[in-house]
């Protein structure tokens, strides 16, 4: 740090801690200063930010998102608005939040007399940000001595710079992510900061939909790619001039397995244009990634790719951080959820009652089972299951579906959600969700079409036992080797070709190890992956398979037959 580039701030209220910054650098400290009322305002028209103003080359249009963002902002069109206009970008972390505020930065800057962008991802980066913008707007540049500041000062000047100014004015209040408890020592009063002049455009990106309650314009959810917006994106980071029908299929694929999450898609199709075995055949990139999946999603980011450069597990963290201080439950109940499917997570598994219905009648009810414990040690349940539903579809963990009415989860964020525990926390997650599993299928007026509910719940946790057993026994146990063909049968009848696929696959291939080409066990499980890929409406290998079934079945009888012969 050079000493004629240096500047102290003092900061006092609960909205700060102090800090003392010099350029874009931020040190602990605690000073005193000068207020800045005496500091005469200048005319500023330019753009503000601590990083470039420009979307990442890739940057894939997501025209129905840019349309509600443009729509939101100038909808007063005929008279300047009384007050400023405030507009909430909100979603999961790596969805593409900042990303869109960027593009449509570029295409309308020009509307603006300045653009100001600000990183309120930490109480010392909004502070920073907030110190330049002062020096911007008053025109007070670094000089070569010591000047103390006022941070308490220095906001409400940065406001009252816009007051009855002429002019369109753009501010992006960036990665507001901690707003929600104020108990939070990393928690930021956002509407401290945010100005409060006609004529100022305010954008707010964050992932908690708290922020919808900010404004009386509709919020705007940034979430899962459009598939042909994802395709095309995967291409962009693979740098592929063109697509041919079987590489269209092939990378449809895995943008699916990757729930179309922009910042996964991004790092995987770089990661394939780096490396050359699977830029060569992409068909590799698949199987690879389902082994490696925790070490893949850790992958960072570069700054071109991802503005804080994050990987798409570590952008999760920090609001599973959030999520764990305000509701320790919350945080049990997401891993559990993690051992169950990430789709259909319907009220009923947890709680009869939300039918109008007990399970049984009230002079028979049965001691209240051991999985509410483990969430909610102590209180009412039913509410603590509410308010711990609730914190995670916050910072958008869950999603509501009201068609189904029930909630789902990423199925990123699902796998992340078993990969970031340890193996014995783990299991004991998938202990507890098979419990409460166990729990609802002994509801006995429960209809039908809800126990075909349950059935997928049971099938992911299964799987969970399955991995369990696996490790345990070995892959190549025979009875490892039934569950997994069990499994995958159970899919298949569920019409989840895909992950049928990819068992029977897995399985087939242990089988022609352990038990040989010609064993009746191998055999069926061919016929098995045959007819998964018949349901698929992949004929053509499908037929090629039957007929390796077949050739082999008459080998069999054929040798069986000659050796009977005295």
């Amino acid at each position: 740090m050079q000493a004629s580039s240096h500047l102290d701030v003092h900061q006092e209220g609960s909205h700060f801690g102090p800090v003392e910054a010099s350029q874009s650098n931020i040190f602990q400290g605690n000073f005193s200063g000068l207020t800045i009322s005496q500091v005469a305002p200048s005319t500023y028209k330019g753009h503000y930010s601590n990083l470039s103003l420009q979307p990442v080359a890739n940057y894939v249009q997501r025209p129905a998102l840019h349309k509600q963002l443009r729509r939101q902002l100038h909808r007063v069109q005929t008279a300047r608005a009384e007050v400023p206009q405030i507009c909430m970008v909100w979603g999961l972390g790596g969805a593409g939040k900042s990303q869109l505020v960027l593009n449509y930065i570029q295409k309308y800057r020009h509307d603006y007399s300045a653009v100001i962008w600000v990183e309120c991802g930490s109480k010392e980066s909004i502070e920073r940000d907030y110190i330049q913008i002062y020096r911007l707007l008053y025109g007070r540049p670094l000089g070569t001595g010591r000047e103390i500041l006022k941070v308490e000062d220095t906001v409400p000047a940065v406001k009252h710079w816009f007051d009855g100014r002429e002019g369109q004015w753009l501010v992006v209040m960036d990665s507001a992510d901690s707003i929600d408890d104020d108990q939070d020592r990393s928690y930021i009063d956002l509407r401290y900061f945010m100005p409060d002049a006609p004529g100022v455009h305010i954008i707010i990106t964050s992932r908690s939909s708290t922020v919808q309650d900010m404004t009386l314009l509709e919020a705007i959810e940034v979430a899962d790619m459009e598939p042909s917006e994802a395709t095309e994106l995967f291409r962009r980071c693979r740098r592929i001039q063109g697509l041919g029908p079987e590489l269209e299929t092939e990378i449809g694929q895995i943008v699916k397995e990757l729930g179309y999450l922009a910042l996964a898609i991004t790092l995987a199709g770089l990661y394939v244009s780096v490396t050359p075995r699977l830029s060569s055949n992409i068909r590799r990139y698949l199987p690879e990634y389902r082994r490696r999946r925790k070490e893949l999603l850790s992958r960072r980011s570069k700054q071109q790719v991802h503005r804080y450069g994050e990987s798409v597990l570590s952008t999760w963290e920090s609001s599973f951080d959030a999520v764990a201080t305000q509701s320790p439950a919350a945080a049990r109940l997401l891993g559990v959820l993690a051992s169950m499917s990430f789709n259909d997570i319907f009220l009923r598994i947890f709680d009869p009652s939300v039918d109008g219905v007990s399970r049984q009648p009230d002079a028979a009810l049965p001691p209240a089972p051991t999985w509410r414990s483990f969430f909610f040690p102590e209180g009412e349940w039913k509410y603590q299951l509410e308010s711990a539903l609730e914190v995670l579809q916050r910072y958008a963990f869950i999603q509501w579906r009201v068609d189904q009415q029930s909630y789902s989860m990423h199925k990123l964020v699902h796998a992340w959600g078993q990969d970031r525990l340890d193996t014995n926390t783990q299991w004991g997650h998938s202990d507890v969700a098979l419990e409460l599993l166990a729990d609802a299928t002994a509801d006995y007026q429960l209809s039908p079409s809800y126990k075909l509910r349950l059935v997928p719940h049971l099938m992911a946790n299964l799987g969970v036992y399955l991995e369990r057993q696996r490790e345990a026994l070995g892959k190549k146990d025979p009875d490892t080797l039934r569950s997994m063909n069990n499994l995958a049968e159970v899919l298949r009848s569920q019409g989840n070709y895909d992950a049928a696929e990819q068992i029977h696959r897995q399985t087939l291939a242990l089988k022609e190890t352990v038990l040989g080409k010609e064993h009746p066990s191998t055999l069926t499980s061919m016929n098995n992956l045959a007819e998964v890929l018949c349901s698929q409406g992949n004929y053509d290998e499908a037929e090629q398979i039957h007929r390796q079934t077949l050739a082999l079945r008459e080998t069999v009888r054929s040798a069986t037959r000659f050796s009977s012969i005295p």
